[in-house]
């Protein structure tokens, strides 16, 4: 996974390529917070797990939301361990979707 900017078009241009969600995440600093701001962007169904696996699992597939390619803009994301161990995450789902924009995943200010 690269770090994106979001395109000129900005989400209302990726929305037509794109399911996308945003996530203003500027209140996730902890490990819970990360994962129910997840969760609730997304709508995981209940069986989601709350844990990094579970995470990456989930996001590796969103047949519940429908559609092919997908995009994540995450506002306002603070830098601590946590977000290190979240992009690993995020990185292997870029990998399991594959290299040709199936997920991106954007951050923004």
């Amino acid at each position: 996974m690269r770090r994106r900017k979001l395109p000129k078009v900005g989400v209302e241009g990726l929305n037509k390529t794109h399911e996308v969600r945003e996530w203003d995440a500027s209140s996730a600093g902890a490990k819970a917070a990360i994962l129910k701001g997840i969760a609730d962007t997304w709508a995981f169904p209940s069986y989601f797990g709350h844990n990094w696996d579970a995470l990456i699992d989930c996001l590796s597939d969103l047949s519940w939301i429908g559609g092919s390619k997908f995009a994540f803009v995450i506002h306002n994301a603070p830098r601590n361990e946590e977000w290190t161990t979240l992009l690993d995450c995020l990185q292997d789902v870029a990998d399991r979707w594959g290299p040709d924009g199936e997920f991106l995943v954007y951050f923004a200010h």
